[in-house]
C-alpha cells in the first residue's frame, strides 16, 4: 500500500516537472512572444528531459549493445547518452524553478522571496525533478519482478511436462 502511494505522488511530482519544465523553456526560449515553432521545441525538449530522467537508472546501469563486443562505441555511446541526461536534468531543474518561483507572490521584484520561501521553492523543484527517477525505478523493480514471475512459470510448465 506504502509504495502504492509513493508511486503516485511520484507521477503527481512527474506531471508537474513536465508542465514547468516545458513552461519554463517557452519562457526561456520566447518569452511572451513565444511562437508555435518555440512551444512545439520546448514540447518536444520537455519530453526528452523526462524520457532520459525517467531511464535513468537504464543510463547509468552500464549497458551495451553486445557485452562481448568490445566496441568502442559500445563505451563512447553510452557517454555521449549520460552527458545528455546531465545537461537534461540540469535544464529540467532550472526551468522548472523558473517557473515555480514566478508562482510567488512578491509585492515588487526588488523584494525577491523569503529564505525560507527560496528552501521550499528549491525542495519542492528537486522532488519533481527526480519524481520521474523514481518511477523509473519502481518500474524497473517491477519489470524484474514480471520476469522472475514469468521463469517460475516457464519453469514450473517444464516440471510438468516431465511428470
Amino acid at each position: 500500500m506504502f509504495k502504492i502511494l509513493l508511486i503516485f505522488v511520484f507521477m503527481v511530482g512527474t506531471i508537474w516537472d513536465a508542465i514547468t519544465t516545458y513552461f519554463g523553456m517557452v519562457a526561456t526560449l520566447g518569452g511572451a512572444n513565444a511562437t508555435g515553432v518555440v512551444q512545439g521545441m520546448s514540447l518536444v525538449g520537455s519530453l526528452m528531459i523526462l524520457g532520459l530522467s525517467f531511464n535513468t537508472i537504464r543510463i547509468w546501469r552500464g549497458f551495451r549493445s553486445n557485452p562481448d563486443s568490445g566496441s568502442e562505441m559500445d563505451f563512447i555511446l553510452p557517454w555521449i547518452l549520460r552527458v545528455f541526461w546531465g545537461a537534461g536534468i540540469v535544464i529540467g531543474f532550472f526551468t522548472s524553478f523558473n517557473v515555480n518561483y514566478g508562482y510567488i507572490p512578491r509585492t515588487n521584484d526588488a523584494e525577491g522571496v523569503g529564505l525560507f520561501a527560496g528552501f521550499i521553492i528549491i525542495f519542492i523543484t528537486a522532488l519533481a525533478t527526480m519524481s520521474p527517477m523514481f518511477l523509473g525505478r519502481f518500474w524497473e523493480e517491477k519489470k524484474k519482478q514480471m520476469k522472475e514471475e514469468e521463469k517460475e512459470r516457464e519453469e514450473q510448465r517444464k516440471a510438468k511436462g516431465l511428470q
